[in-house]
Parts: C-alpha cells; structure tokens; sequence
C-alpha cells in the first residue's frame, strides 16, 4: 500500500510484495505461529500439511486454472461468492464518497482482482459478487466493504451493486 499512508498488513517474509497472499492460519493440530513459520520457509511441522507451491500461491493457481477453462470455454459470466479480499476485507475504513474509489481500494483490486483474473474468455465478464464475512473487515465489519459496493460503477467487471441484490439470467434457448 505505498504512499497510501496506511500500515501493510505483513505477516510472513514476502508479504510485502504486491499481490494476492495468503493469510497464514491454524489448521488441524498445527497453530498459526507454526503455519507463519512454514509461509516465511523457517522449519514447518509435518502436521501442517503445508505445500509451499500450493499453499503460497493459491489464488494464482485458482486463476491459472480459471485462465485456461476460459481461454477453450469462455463463460458468460463468473459467480463470485464472497471473501474478495481474505482474511481483513479493504486495508481502508468504510466512509469514501461512493462516486469515487479511495487509492487503497484502487491498489487492492489492480493487485488482487484485476491483474490475476486477466486474459482471453475472462476480460470483460461480468463477476457478480457479493460480500463474504471477511470482506466486512474479519472482525471489525469497518474495512471498506461500502468500496467494494463502489467499484461496481468504476469498473466493467465487477458487479456488486448493493449488499443484498439480485441478478437474473436467462438462457431462453436452452429452456431455462
């Protein structure tokens, strides 16, 4: 978030560099202490069942993957059930004006929508999202949810137009 004059949200070596990453949490019997361990590439318990190319990346394998269904069998549009922005929503606080996208709002969708979710059979489709519990702000329900609302007008992708809303498609010649 540079020049943002907002604290980056860091938890393991790496994690400043821009880009989706992945929130280093418990799971089973290993604790995030020794999950963050595994993310940094410090000694990591077997009973995490961490995978560093999987783990570390992914949301760029989601896309990668996503990239080359489209690419043969471009969809006419991509249900996006929530959690745009794990684990702590917007790095920013609810209250921009809705006519304008706040620069932190703009850096974290470039980083982590825009730019992975490019490419042929994905441009221009329409994402019709709503909010997840992690986009309110994880605990807090302040983090800039209202900002995700907002990017729908500045964007030709993104569709979240309120918190609740409805999107009706139709495929008349396939009888439904």
């Amino acid at each position: 978030l540079l020049g943002t004059g907002y604290a980056p949200m860091i938890q393991y070596r790496g994690g400043q560099t821009p880009g989706p990453h992945t929130m280093a949490r418990w799971r089973g019997s290993c604790k995030t202490d020794q999950m963050t361990s595994c993310f940094a590439g410090d000694m990591c318990d077997k009973s995490c069942h961490f995978t560093a190319d999987v783990d570390r990346q992914a949301q760029l394998a989601v896309a990668t993957q996503m990239k080359k269904r489209a690419a043969s069998r471009p969809p006419d549009f991509v249900v996006n059930v929530g959690d745009n922005f794990y684990w702590g929503g917007i790095n920013t606080e609810c209250g921009s004006p809705m006519h304008s996208i706040n620069a932190v709002t703009q850096q974290q969708f470039s980083e982590i929508f825009e730019r992975i979710y490019a490419g042929p059979g994905l441009d221009g489709k329409p994402w019709l999202s709503v909010l997840g519990n992690h986009d309110w702000g994880g605990f807090q329900f302040n983090k800039a949810w209202d900002q995700q609302i907002a990017y729908t007008w500045a964007s030709n992708r993104w569709r979240l137009p309120a918190l609740y809303w409805l999107q009706r498609v139709e495929y008349p010649d396939q009888d439904f």
